[in-house]
C-alpha cells in the first residue's frame, strides 16, 4: 500500500531553496498551548541548550 504524502504549505524561504536548488529537509511538530515558544520547539526537536 503506498501512503499518501502529507500535503507542505511552503513558505517563501523554501520556495527561495527550491529556485536555488538547495536541498533541504522539512522537521514537523505538534504544538502544544504550554510549550509553544522557541524552548518547547527546541526541546520537541531534540535540542539542548
Amino acid at each position: 500500500m503506498k501512503h499518501k504524502k502529507e500535503k507542505i504549505t511552503k513558505t517563501n524561504a523554501l520556495r527561495q531553496l527550491d529556485k536555488q536548488k538547495i536541498p533541504y529537509i522539512i522537521h514537523t511538530y505538534e504544538l502544544s498551548e504550554d510549550k509553544s515558544g522557541g524552548l518547547g520547539v527546541a526541546e520537541k526537536s531534540c535540542l539542548n541548550w
